[in-house]
């Protein structure tokens, strides 16, 4: 067997492997999180499209729906992210009438922009999209994203194999209990509070996170003037939260973390619907993850309750 044979074994082997760590949660949600489905967009003339973090990934799902829509919010992304991906995926929608909803969280005030954008955004938007853009860092990431064996830790590749052994064992998604609910509320919580360093909501924000208010407002104005030059209707929308979570946060957190934001939008006709106690979803545990994000029948109905509200489905 000649050199050059053997070379091109190896080649397809490293391809192999390659295209199978790239299907991987280690890819797919650690290294790439969420990326995966602007990547491989591939859909014009959508009638709707969702932006948002966290909880829009959990959210909105539609499949069966009928109509053409993308879930385009992606994990832990602030405000700025959501503008971006919305700029560089701009030409998915139609010419004119797509819906845009803008997922929202309870404390997207405090998230408007972080200092950088992480690593994965170099997969998923263009240079210039990306503040204080760094070709050696592209070369990086890309270089992670195009052969990601060489990169894969060994922690990882025994752990993605353990999981693919326990895979056909793994029942559906786990209900939790009443009491499993509250315990993970007060763990949210106390999370949202640690990472935007807020202790009590009856004293006013600090300097930081008043900037971070006006910060998230300026990107929101963005966004809807964005939408409205390309002839795309903006919705915002605030996913439910199972009662356990929702009933931490008091009229006063509300004014702080909702009203405030609000308040400073250009344009007070855009449509803003407000599901954070909606008593169709808060009251099921049937619905939930755990006490903030939906599960996939959550966000089926959810989906289908948002669409039916801005009118895009019957009942």
């Amino acid at each position: 067997m000649s050199r050059n044979m053997i070379r091109n074994i190896f080649k397809k082997i490293f391809h192999i492997f390659n295209a199978i760590i790239r299907r991987s949660r280690w890819f797919n949600d650690i290294l790439f999180q969420d990326c995966r489905k602007l990547i491989i967009h591939s859909t014009f003339n959508l009638d709707v499209v969702n932006l948002g973090s966290t909880s829009g990934v959990y959210a909105f799902n539609y499949e069966g729906m009928n109509i053409k829509a993308a879930n385009w919010a992606l994990s832990c992304n602030p405000l700025v992210c959501d503008e971006e991906v919305l700029k560089n995926y701009v030409s998915y929608l139609k010419p004119e009438g797509t819906i845009v909803i803008l997922s929202l969280c309870v404390f997207s005030a405090l998230s408007g922009r972080y200092d950088c954008f992480e690593d994965r955004y170099y997969a998923i938007l263009y240079p210039s999209s990306i503040p204080n853009f760094s070709k050696r860092k592209q070369n990086e990431v890309m270089a992670r994203y195009n052969r990601p064996l060489l990169y894969m830790p060994l922690y990882n590749m025994v752990k993605e194999f353990w999981y693919l052994l326990k895979r056909p064992f793994i029942k559906g998604e786990k209900i939790l209990s009443e009491e499993q609910l509250q315990k993970d509320a007060q763990r949210w919580f106390d999370g949202w509070l640690k990472e935007f360093n807020v202790n009590d909501f009856s004293l006013p924000l600090s300097l930081v996170n008043q900037d971070s208010v006006l910060d998230a407002a300026y990107h929101l104005n963005k966004i809807i003037t964005f939408c409205k030059e390309h002839n795309a209707t903006p919705v915002m929308v605030l996913p439910p939260m199972y009662h356990t979570l929702a009933e931490k946060f008091s009229i006063k957190a509300r004014e702080i973390l909702l009203d405030s934001l609000f308040a400073q939008i250009d344009d007070q006709s855009v449509r803003f619907i407000n599901y954070m106690d909606d008593s169709e979803f808060s009251n099921d545990r049937t619905f939930f993850l755990d006490s903030f994000l939906l599960n996939q029948i959550g966000a089926k109905a959810f989906t289908k309750k948002v669409l039916t509200d801005i009118g895009i489905m019957r009942n």
